[in-house]
Formats: structure tokens, sequence, C-alpha cells
């Protein structure tokens, strides 16, 4: 039975659901909850692991079997080399600017040389750390200012470049669901394992995500925007599978446009996994950046994505 566009947009959505729905959970409940770091980056690990598992197991077989002709091998290329390219401008355009730091060390009292002395010895502190520090030290002295003049709690301006990052990588997530689903349902013989590992390992990222989105930027939000915000990923997370399994159904008659298609996603998958994943999870751990039971995680995450394709292989 030859699968339709329509077809292959309905099975990637109905997949695409369950990150969507437990990112608009989890985004909710960072309104009252407060989730240890390490837990966190246990997650990512697990999700990295998932993910990387799924790129050996599911996308990348589907491109080395492909004919050996000259427009595979050049569409094998090209995908690639404009998956990694366009996450790298992506990267680029949605880092965030350095902070006033010679301003806030300038309205901020210095600590004492023996705290200095204490922090730089024992925790061989960054720049980058020193700089949140005083970040937070400045919010709660400001927030001890308004307690005793009586004020309340002043909105921060919206955040538009972190909601525009966390908007674009539910999108392309999604687009990543929707062409695993479509590939593997028109790839023969290997029904939708691609899509629903993709599904389950995107569905850790993405709900943390959403947590750690709402925990941040959103805190001091009014309660209608926050809600907006949180709305618009999971949203767009359908979007982009519909996008990408629509796309993926459409160009399985094209071998080499689809082999590119494939190698674009094997691409943006490990840049998720060795860039944003693992990278956040260590940034975040701090000085204990190993923690045996987090990196024992992500080899947890690897082996179930095969012991889950054996399950559903039959």
């Amino acid at each position: 039975m030859m699968v339709t566009p329509a077809m292959a947009a309905k099975d990637a959505v109905s997949l695409a659901f369950l990150p969507a729905t437990v990112m608009f959970l989890m985004s909710i409940m960072a309104m009252y909850i407060s989730v240890p770091v390490k837990v966190v980056a246990g997650f990512q690990h697990l999700a990295a692991g998932i993910v990387m598992s799924a790129i050996a197991v599911e996308l990348v077989p589907m491109v080395m079997e492909s004919e050996n002709t000259n427009a595979n091998i050049a569409g094998m290329i090209i995908g690639f080399m404009a998956g990694i390219s366009a996450f790298l401008i992506i990267g680029a355009f949605c880092e965030e600017p350095e902070d006033d730091d010679d301003d806030d060390e300038e309205a901020l009292p210095k600590p004492s040389k023996k705290l200095t002395g204490e922090i730089t010895s024992q925790n061989g502190i960054s720049k980058k750390i020193e700089s949140t520090l005083r970040s937070r030290l400045s919010q709660v002295r400001s927030s001890v200012e308004l307690a005793k003049a009586g004020g309340s709690t002043r909105i921060q301006p919206y955040p538009s470049a972190i909601a525009f990052a966390v908007c674009l990588d539910a999108f392309i997530d999604g687009f990543l669901i929707g062409i695993s689903s479509a590939s593997g349902d028109t790839a023969g013989g290997g029904g939708s394992n691609a899509g629903l590992v993709m599904a389950i390992a995107l569905t850790i990222e993405m709900g943390f995500l959403g947590l750690t989105f709402a925990m941040g930027p959103l805190k001091q939000q009014s309660r209608s925007v926050c809600f907006a915000s949180i709305l618009a990923p999971p949203c767009l997370i359908l979007l982009g599978c519909i996008v990408g399994a629509f796309g993926a159904a459409q160009l399985a008659s094209e071998p080499a446009l689809h082999v590119g298609l494939v190698s674009f996603g094997i691409a943006a998958l490990l840049y998720l996994v060795t860039e944003e994943l693992l990278l956040e999870a260590h940034e975040s751990l701090g000085k204990e950046e190993h923690v045996w039971w987090v990196d024992l995680l992500f080899f947890v995450g690897f082996i179930a994505s095969f012991v889950l394709e054996k399950v559903t292989d039959e």
C-alpha cells in the first residue's frame, strides 16, 4: 500500500502529539515547582542517548542502503552540509548577547577580598559563573528593596530572542519527527519505528526545554503572556511535524532528494546531541561537570533505543 503525503502527515502528528503535550504540561508545572539541576541534566543525557541511537539504527541505514548513484551521493553530501550549516547559523543567530557586566559591577557593591579569594580558590569560578552570581545578587537586592518600599515586582521586558530560539527549536524537532516517521513508512519493512523512537527521545528533550523556558525567562511575565508563550512551541512541534512528514512523503519517489532530506535530519540531530543536550547538561552542572549516574543515563538511553527497535520490529 502506497503511503500518501496526507497519510504520512496524519501518522506523524499522532507521534508528535506526545512531545507537544508533555512540553506544554511541563511548562505549566514550572510555574509551581522547581526541578534539581542534576535531574534535568540526567534526562538530557538520557534523551541524547536515545537520539544518538535512533540516528544509528533508523536514519543512517536509510542513507547507506540507497542506490549508489552520483545523484544519491550528491544528495547525501549536500543535505548533510545544509543541515549542519543551518544549525550553526541558527546557533550563532540565537546566541545571547553579552550582558553589561561593567554596568552591573559599578551598580553592585563588590564582594570583600576575603570572600572573592574563597570563591576563586575553592570553586575555581569562571567569569561566566561570576557574572551569573552577580546577576542573582542583583535580583535578590532588588527584591529586598522593593519589599522594604512596599512595591510590587516589576514585569521584565519580554525575552523575545530566547522565545524565538525555543519556538524555532520546537518547529525543527517536530520537522525531524515528521521526516523520521514518513521515511520509516516509505522505506519499507521499517514501519514507523524511526518516528516512534524519535518522538520518545524528543519528548524528554522538549519536556525539559519547556520546563526550563517557563522557569527562567517567563517567570517575570504576566500570566497571560506566560501562557501564550508556553502554548506556542507545542503548536509549532505539530506544525513542523506536518511539514516534515508531508515533504518526506512527497520526495519518496525522488531518491536523491529523499536521501538529501534524511541526511539533513541526521546532521540536525547530531547537532542537537553534541551542541545542545550534552553541552547544556555539563554546563548546568558547573564544577560537578561529571556525575556518574548522570553520564550513565546517556548509555541507558542508547541501549534503550536498540531494545525498543527489537521489541517493535515484530
